[in-house]
């Protein structure tokens, strides 16, 4: 026998790798039951008016645009006209003249945010700023459009430009029969700081007391009812120059009286 085949047999002698062992399968695995989604999380009464309240201002529908313009502008008038309403009546509640700012402002605010900012300019914003600053501002424009709105609002309660506020006649409730329908009409003269004021008709008039800020600065006791006043005279109440006309019979009882603005006064 001969070297090689000595180690063939050698080799065939140790035994090798048997098969693996099968392995048995395992229990089959139960595919998992899927779970039913829970009950949707009920808002709050706030939070629920909150978002009813997004999801009406930023509806861009044309109905829905034509419709929130509307009412704002009926809102605003309404604001506008009732505060000028109380100011005759109530001269000293100057804080009526926010109420009138705001009106007047919420006339022209309204319809342009909701024609205009909302539908066009916002979204305008949102696709073409692509810088941080243009971002924070293309998503935040209708916060900045409320503050810039309110600071509007203070501005115009303090400081109410001419178109803000008209007057009214008041008829005084001492001694409603009287039938005397008195006018006031008055000019500024702008460069000498001087108003001229005359109150027709003559007739019925006993006389006339002229205030301001509740303080006497003037009295008329017989025809013709003009008089002449100096701006400089006139006392300030929140920002404005005001006085007012008494128109009074000889018994001394008010028949109107009316409540002039500086700046008013062509």
């Amino acid at each position: 026998m001969t070297f090689i085949e000595q180690s063939r047999r050698a080799e065939q002698a140790i035994p090798g790798p048997g098969p693996r062992p099968r392995q048995r399968p395992g229990p089959r695995q139960q595919p998992r039951p899927r779970q039913r989604p829970g009950p949707r999380k009920e808002h709050g009464p706030l939070k629920a008016l909150w978002l009813a309240y997004k999801a009406i201002y930023y509806a861009s529908t044309p109905s829905w645009r034509f419709m929130k313009s509307g009412a704002l502008f009926l809102f605003g008038f309404f604001c506008w006209s009732a505060g000028n309403l109380l100011l005759s009546y109530e001269p000293s509640w100057t804080w009526v003249q926010f109420i009138a700012s705001y009106g007047f402002l919420v006339i022209i605010w309204g319809p342009v945010t909701h024609l205009i900012l909302v539908p066009i300019v916002t979204p305008y914003m949102r696709r073409c700023f692509h810088s941080n600053p243009g971002k924070w501002l293309a998503k935040h424009l209708s916060l900045v459009n409320f503050l810039v709105f309110m600071v509007h609002v203070i501005l115009f309660g303090l400081y109410p430009p001419d178109h803000v506020l008209f007057e009214f006649g008041t008829i005084a409730r001492e001694n409603p029969a009287v039938d005397v329908n008195p006018t006031l009409t008055c000019n500024r003269d702008r460069d000498a700081a001087r108003l001229t004021c005359t109150v027709r008709p003559a007739d019925g008039i006993g006389r006339l007391n002229i205030e301001t800020a509740g303080e006497p600065i003037r009295r008329l006791d017989e025809a013709p009812w003009t008089f002449t006043l100096q701006e400089q005279q006139l006392a300030r109440v929140v920002g404005q120059q005001q006085f007012e006309v008494l128109v009074m019979t000889p018994d001394g009882d008010v028949i109107r009286s009316f409540t002039k603005y500086v700046a008013t006064i062509p």
